[in-house]
């Protein structure tokens, strides 16, 4: 899956979320795309929540 779809996916469940792609320190071969540093971790708008919960993602319980 491209980067782009992965955005694309991750906008459909959480519209301020962002894919930032990065390299493991001292392993630039390998990269790792997590959502935004900066997303907020109060808690989410109850639509945001409803579609979460509707079709959970694996993130949703690590």
């Amino acid at each position: 899956m491209s980067l782009a779809e992965s955005q694309s996916r991750l906008g459909a469940t959480l519209p301020d979320g962002c894919i930032e792609a990065v390299s493991v320190p001292g392993y630039q071969a390998i990269k790792l795309a997590p959502i935004n540093g900066d997303f907020p971790i109060g808690p989410l708008p109850k639509a945001v929540m409803n579609t979460i919960t509707k079709d959970p993602a694996y993130w949703t319980f690590c």
